[in-house]
């Protein structure tokens, strides 16, 4: 598995973050861009940041299944966080942006060690994404055999009443590529959830970046004391 940590200025314990970044195979890894931008955003609020390019990506071994096998590389995190030197394993909170929106409440169905979470356009229902976005069968298809259980098992709106970590979802009411519902079915089950819905219409709500990051950060802040 490749992947990166991001650590804040200065000495002693820290916090940290998971970030599950969007997208698979290749498209929307994780660049030097997003390192210097997102992922140092997150360091300059005071977290170590760790993050995943999943199986078989950037010369990874394994194969990216999008929530299959994959899903270990966002787990066994745990095991080098509670080897990092700075590193505090009692305050690691969860950040995913779409398809690691998806990984993000995966996760938090299998473990009980993440202390809060954040996503941007979390993906939640696969069922329904097929009609949403036609090619995605296709890619559902080819990424993990793409059979309605296993759409059902990467899909949190199923089963969302599990999640009780305290949870704030970001979402924009016209995203083109995840639907404005999927985070609207986890909240709706959800234990502790958070819902912040924006009028934009990209992906990543980059119209209102610093207000995604403002609330954000207090979401961390809070929970991640």
């Amino acid at each position: 598995m490749v992947g990166f940590i991001v650590e804040p200025k200065g000495k002693g314990k820290a916090p940290v973050i998971i970030y599950n970044r969007g997208g698979s195979n290749d498209f929307a890894m994780i660049t030097e861009e997003v390192v210097k931008t997102r992922l140092q955003k997150f360091a300059s609020w005071g977290y170590i940041v760790f993050a995943s390019q999943y199986s078989g990506n950037d010369g990874g071994e394994g194969k990216d299944e999008m929530g299959g096998s994959d899903l270990a590389d966002v787990l066994n995190l745990k095991k080098l966080i509670e080897t990092h030197p700075r590193a505090d394993a009692r305050r690691i909170g969860m950040y995913g942006i779409s398809r690691g929106g998806m990984m993000t409440y995966m996760a938090l169905r299998k473990v009980k060690w993440i202390k809060a979470v954040a996503t941007i356009a979390g993906m939640s229902d696969l069922v329904s994404m097929e009609t949403f976005r036609l090619e995605m069968k296709g890619h559902f298809k080819r990424m993990f055999g793409g059979s309605k259980k296993e759409k059902i098992k990467r899909s949190a709106a199923y089963w969302a009443e599990e999640i009780k970590t305290p949870l704030l979802l970001q979402h924009n009411i016209f995203d083109p590529k995840v639907d404005i519902k999927d985070s609207l079915k986890v909240w709706a089950k959800a234990k502790n959830a958070r819902l912040e819905i924006y009028k934009g219409s990209s992906h990543g709500i980059k119209e209102y970046r610093n207000d995604v990051d403002k609330k954000m950060r207090a979401w961390f802040k809070k929970y991640l004391k």
